[in-house]
C-alpha cells in the first residue's frame, strides 16, 4: 500500500507566540549591561495555558482576560511605560482579540505605550527606539559590520 503524496508535504512549523517571546526576552537578557533598565522588563502569564483550577485561581488573584505580555515599567518619551501584546511574526491584525485592543486603548489613555509586536525582532525594535538605544550604543557585530580581516 503506497502512502499519498499529500502526507509528505512539509510545511514549515508556525513559531509560537511563547516562543517569540522568550526570544525577546533572552535578547533583553544580553543587553543588560549595555542597557541596565532591560532588567525591568517583564511578562505576564496570560499566554501560558492552566488547568480550569488554576485558572479559577488566577482569575481570582487578579489575572485579567486580554492584559498585554510583556511590561516595561520606564518612563521614556513621554510615556509613564511601555506594554507590548505579543504576536506571532507570521500573525495578522486579526489575531488581537477585542478584550486585548481595549486593554491597550485603555493603557495608552493612562499615558502608558501601548501596542502590538508581530515577532520578537519587531519588539526589540520598538523597545530600543522607546529607550533611546541609538546605534553609538551597539557594537560593530550588532550594527551589522563585519570585522576588517587583520594582515
Amino acid at each position: 500500500m503506497s502512502a499519498k503524496p499529500s502526507q509528505f508535504r512539509l510545511k514549515a512549523p508556525h513559531v509560537l507566540e511563547r516562543l517569540e517571546q522568550e526570544a525577546l526576552f533572552r535578547w533583553a537578557a544580553t543587553m543588560e549591561r549595555k542597557e541596565p533598565r532591560l532588567k525591568l522588563l517583564n511578562a505576564s502569564l496570560n499566554g501560558v495555558r492552566l488547568s480550569p483550577h488554576q485558572a479559577v485561581l488566577a482569575k481570582k488573584g487578579g489575572m485579567k482576560k486580554g492584559y498585554p505580555d510583556v511590561f516595561l515599567p520606564v518612563a521614556a518619551l513621554g510615556w509613564n511605560g511601555l506594554f507590548i501584546e505579543m504576536k506571532r511574526r507570521d500573525g495578522k491584525p486579526s489575531d488581537v482579540k477585542k478584550e486585548q485592543r481595549e486593554w491597550l486603548t485603555d493603557l495608552e489613555t493612562q499615558g502608558y505605550r501601548a501596542l502590538v509586536c508581530f515577532g520578537w525582532e519587531e519588539a526589540v525594535q520598538v523597545i530600543e527606539r522607546y529607550l533611546g538605544m541609538d546605534e553609538a550604543t551597539k557594537t560593530p557585530h550588532e550594527r551589522g559590520i563585519a570585522p576588517v580581516a587583520a594582515g
